[in-house]
């Protein structure tokens, strides 16, 4: 999203910024800095306050955006890492995908693949997989973890 890279290009862990400076910095208005701050407030990555906002060093303790919340971000980057990092996979390559929104976009790139076992944790990436017809899919052991759709394995 563009105006959330403009909300936070402006913010830093060290200082307060005011909502006023932003909107004049990036030539829009306190009405649009406002819905950026938003945004980044949901997603953990700014505190708002009265007339501005900081940006956290780390999200809330405890708490992980959702996947949908992180597949909204940086889908154009996450779609070149994917594409460059599928024209590396070859038939008869076993790989291990991690859970995560990047590595789903190398699964979803992975549909015209044949002859490649995949691996992951991730439901998400799973779920990209099985329309890779080509790919074999094997998924970790463990239980289900929200909102983050990782299967983690949890001891005792």
């Amino acid at each position: 999203m563009k105006g959330v890279s403009r909300s936070s290009s402006g913010c830093d862990s060290r200082e307060a910024s005011r909502v006023n400076d932003l909107a004049e910095a990036y030539g829009v208005s306190t009405v649009t800095i406002r819905n950026d701050l938003a945004f980044l407030e949901k997603q953990g990555i700014a505190v708002r306050a009265y007339g501005g906002a900081l940006i956290c060093d780390s999200h809330t303790p405890g708490v992980e955006p959702s996947v949908e919340d992180k597949s909204a971000l940086n889908t154009a980057i996450k779609r070149q890492i994917a594409s460059a990092a599928a024209e590396l996979i070859k038939p008869g390559h076993r790989i291990i995908l991690d859970s995560g929104t990047t590595t789903c976009e190398i699964a979803r790139q992975l549909r015209q693949h044949s002859d490649v076992i995949a691996m992951t944790n991730g439901m998400n990436v799973a779920n990209a997989l099985l329309e890779a017809e080509g790919v074999e899919l094997l998924m970790t052991g463990g239980s289900p973890a929200s909102p983050v759709a990782v299967i983690l394995w949890r001891s005792g």
